[in-house]
């Protein structure tokens, strides 16, 4: 069976380069191949959703909690202070106010660091099937000769993401040993 190999990180927008959804999502593209972009970009959303899962266990497992279990994040407030403007560290466990996560030790943070750079460089497989050949097929032309521009971390994204296409083989077949 075909099957397609993309990295984690080549999927998911947790940094500052491009991604696969989002260079697909960019395109202008008409039909049939809209359609398969859709189709491609709603499959790389199920392993979206299932890498913050994992994101949130692994941030869980290590991250300092308050008192009633919740994650505590921090953020910066400016404060004055004898006229003087100084940046403060403050906590909040209120998510969208928080811009990093609190760490009760360094060596929490440095696991957790260590950990997800692991994930993110685990393969995320797709099955080449008879349903899903002409979808990603069609996702593999429009990637492959698409006429985009790029550089910087942007060309080293789009030239993993050539790589992983022109990948797509078959993946050897398991002998049978004989007894």
């Amino acid at each position: 069976m075909k099957k397609l190999k993309l990295k984690n990180y080549l999927i998911y927008p947790g940094g500052r380069t491009m991604v696969l959804s989002l260079f697909l999502d960019g395109l202008m593209l008409h039909g049939q191949q809209s359609r398969a972009r859709t189709k491609f970009i709603k499959l790389l959303g199920e392993q979206v959703k299932f890498i913050n899962e994992e994101k949130e266990k692994m941030i869980s497992a290590v991250c300092k909690k308050n008192d009633k279990g919740e994650v505590v994040f921090l953020y910066t407030e400016i404060e004055e202070k004898d006229g003087v403007k100084i940046p403060v560290e403050k906590e909040t466990t209120d998510r969208r106010k928080g811009q990093r996560y609190a760490f009760a030790k360094p060596e929490d943070e440095e696991k957790f660091e260590k950990d997800w750079q692991d994930f993110m460089a685990e393969e995320f497989v797709i099955d080449v099937l008879p349903s899903n050949s002409g979808v990603i097929g069609t996702v593999k032309e429009l990637v492959l000769n698409t006429k985009e521009e790029f550089k910087e971390r942007d060309a080293v994204m789009y030239s993993e993401w050539c790589d992983a296409f022109e990948a797509i083989s078959e993946e050897p077949k398991e002998k049978k040993s004989k007894k």
